[in-house]
């Protein structure tokens, strides 16, 4: 039996002088977020070595492994893609984390190897930057990421198809090249290159604070949670609960989530529907403590107001 090629590195390089997009991580989280930054570089060298996926499972196992919880490892990480460290465009479209400057040192650091393989649709390098005779670009399926098209770069006809162990969820995901749609869930391509999307998530996208990341990525996102048994009711209450968040905060667009991002695995949007929802700062309007404190207040103007008419 053949030895299987090896993916990871076993060490890599790190520069004595950070980007400005490293010292901001440092600056918001201090040196706990310096130190997962540095574990999860880590983690994508040792694994596959130049992309991690980042799905519930490895989240999970990633978060056990730097012995911090998830949240605060969720927000580092989406720090990160904010910053720029890891690619945000890969990040919405495949769930990876990665960047040029990774795909960069693990082209260099495997120059000897006798076989390396690549993603293709991973790649922010050039392909004919890496024109090497042990690099074999590969293609990944863009309709179901729990499987990859191995496809030789001419060097053979044959395809194999791989099954993805790091499969999330949302692997599932409807086709984009259907012809029509088969369910509210499928979208249909029109003519003119865009597509012809549900009207229920219609109604969630405009009403989302913000048209973040692309409309394709969202609408996997809202599909996947529909497929799970979802309620559209309290996708569109959370939807509705978040934009008037950002509205009475009069939060800058830079710090409002994305679409896919709040309605990804992660579940960000759970935290605002009435039954859930804590806000910011004071007791908020949405909860039922709220309501019913709410409810008090107005009962002791009303108190104050009748004594003052009364007693003058």
């Amino acid at each position: 039996m053949a030895r299987p090629n090896k993916t990871g590195l076993d060490y890599f390089s790190l520069d004595v002088k950070m980007d400005d997009e490293v010292e901001l991580i440092k600056a918001q989280h201090g040196m706990e977020g310096f130190g997962i930054l540095i574990s999860m570089y880590q983690t994508i060298y040792s694994d596959k070595g130049y992309y991690k996926k980042w799905n519930e499972r490895n989240q999970i196992l990633f978060s056990n492994k730097v012995s911090t919880d998830r949240k605060i490892v969720a927000s580092i990480i989406d720090d990160c893609i904010k910053w720029d460290i890891f690619d945000k465009n890969l990040y919405e479209k495949y769930n990876i984390l990665t960047s040029k400057r990774i795909q960069k040192q693990y082209v260099n650091a495997t120059y000897k190897r006798s076989e390396v393989e690549l993603m293709r649709e991973y790649l922010l390098l050039k392909e004919k930057d890496i024109d090497r005779e042990n690099i074999t670009c590969n293609s990944v399926s863009d309709v179901n990421n729990s499987d990859e098209s191995k496809v030789s770069d001419g060097k053979s006809t044959q395809s194999i198809r791989i099954k993805d162990k790091d499969k999330d969820k949302e692997s599932n995901k409807p086709s984009d090249k259907s012809d029509k749609q088969t369910d509210e869930f499928s979208i249909k391509k029109l003519d003119n290159g865009r597509y012809d999307y549900p009207d229920k998530y219609e109604r969630v996208y405009s009403l989302y604070p913000d048209s973040k990341g692309t409309k394709k990525s969202g609408w996997r996102k809202w599909a996947a949670r529909r497929r799970e048994g979802v309620k559209q009711k309290d996708l569109v209450e959370a939807v509705k609960n978040y934009a008037k968040e950002c509205k009475r905060e009069n939060r800058d667009k830079k710090y409002i989530k994305h679409l896919a991002t709040f309605l990804g695995p992660d579940d960000h949007w759970r935290e605002y529907l009435l039954k859930n929802y804590t806000g910011a700062g004071e007791q908020n309007e949405f909860s039922k403590a709220g309501r019913k404190e709410k409810g008090k207040n107005k009962q002791r103007k009303q108190s104050k107001y009748d004594k003052d008419v009364i007693y003058g």
